[in-house]
């Protein structure tokens, strides 16, 4: 049988219970235990429920036999008053435990009688050391009786004995019957019941001293944030704090609308036109001699405000200025090499000019310069080389029919 009961909330724990039943009066001692009466069929009708008995030793759990038809639960009878607890005796010596008997053939559920009357709570004796006894064999179960009768006054509790000794084999079940007998020694716990129902909670102690202060926790998620608050106040206007630094220019604005014109202005000086554009072409080959000038230009060759000799190829100026001067010169293939020319200036080759040369016959050399000029300053086109030096002969032209140019000279003055 289990210790535990879900009706009564002190479950024989061995000290006071903690959640009283209200009402309840000290417990009496367990009276005697009956004869076990002779065994039933089991099979048969299910008489009345007889006087219920008292239990014999426990003896070993058979094997699980089928479960029997659920009878209807009898009405609860009143609980008596809680008795007071009695003193703890001092433990005997546990006895061996006795070989597993094999589990009977669990029988038919009888109908369970009404519970009778329950008596008053006895007070409970001291509680003396447990003897070690021998297990008697647990004797047959009987058929159920007529309904229970009366509850007889609790006898007080015999002295306990030795240790518990070793479990005897389970007899079988004998029928009910006689008077009961007397309480046999108590057999080894069976397992552990259900525990009882939940008692109503004490009342709450005093409040302890504070706790140490817990470690931070680490900070929650951020809310979400909350609606706008009503703007404050204007405070004062504050201390006008330093400068800030240059920022980043802006973009560019688009253009403004034009102006006005404004009143036109006095006439500057006429800047006088002086130039020239000389060109020569022959149709057979010219030689030009080491320190020669190239002479014999176009007679038709224009030039304006400085003088030209178109036969001699020597340039004057007339009006002081800065000029441009440049030249292009086409050597024969025939013609020796390397060939160097220069733009010499007052009749000077060693002063200086501007030079260039062609390592190759048959190519052209382009000179390019500025020089500022007085008037009466010279300028010439000059073989340089150590060897005459021929020019090429002047095609055709396949679409003018003219001869092509062999010598370009140009002078201009731009400021």
């Amino acid at each position: 049988m289990s210790k535990f009961n879900k009706f009564n909330k002190c479950n024989e724990f061995p000290f006071p219970c903690a959640f009283p039943p209200a009402g309840q009066g000290p417990t009496g001692g367990t009276g005697p235990t009956g004869p076990t009466g002779p065994g039933g069929t089991g099979i048969g009708v299910t008489g009345p429920t007889g006087p219920q008995g008292e239990p014999g030793d426990l003896g070993p759990t058979g094997p699980q036999g089928v479960p029997g038809i659920q009878g209807e639960p009898g009405d609860p009878g009143p609980t008596g008053p809680q008795g007071v607890p009695g003193l703890q005796g001092e433990p005997g010596d546990p006895g061996p435990t006795g070989p597993q008997g094999i589990q009977g053939i669990q029988g038919i559920q009888g109908v369970p009688g009404d519970p009778g009357p329950t008596g008053p709570q006895g007070i409970p004796g001291e509680l003396g050391p447990t003897g070690i006894g021998v297990t008697g064999p647990t004797g047959p179960s009987g058929p159920a009786g007529g309904p229970p009768g009366p509850t007889g006054p609790t006898g007080p509790s015999g002295p306990a004995g030795g240790p518990a000794g070793p479990t005897g084999p389970t007899g079988p079940s004998g029928p009910a019957g006689g008077p009961p007998g007397p309480t046999g020694p108590t057999g080894p716990s069976g397992p552990a019941g259900t525990p009882g129902l939940q008692g109503p909670p004490g009342i709450d102690g005093p409040t302890g001293p504070q706790g140490i202060p817990g470690l931070q926790g680490p900070p929650g998620e951020e809310g979400p944030t909350g609606p706008q608050g009503n703007p404050g106040l204007q405070g004062p206007p504050g201390e006008e704090g330093p400068t800030g630094p240059q920022g980043n220019p802006g973009l560019q604005g688009p253009p403004g609308s034009d102006g006005p014109t404004g009143p036109t202005g006095p006439t500057g000086p006429i800047f006088p036109d002086s130039r020239l554009n000389a060109s020569k072409a022959s149709n057979t080959s010219e030689i030009i001699p080491s320190g020669g000038i190239i002479s014999n230009y176009s007679s038709g060759s224009p030039f304006a405000n400085l003088n030209f000799n178109a036969a001699t190829g020597v340039v004057t100026i007339t009006i002081p200025g800065i000029y441009v001067v440049t030249c292009s010169i086409s050597i024969a293939p025939s013609s020796n090499a390397p060939a160097q020319f220069k733009i010499v200036f007052n009749n000077n080759p060693i002063a200086s000019g501007f030079e260039l040369f062609t390592s190759t016959a048959g190519n052209v050399i382009s000179i390019f310069g500025t020089n500022t000029l007085n008037s009466g300053d010279t300028i010439q086109i000059q073989n340089i080389s150590a060897t005459p030096i021929t020019l090429a002969t002047s095609p055709l032209s396949p679409i003018t029919g003219t001869l092509t140019n062999n010598v370009i000279f140009t002078v201009y003055r731009f400021r």
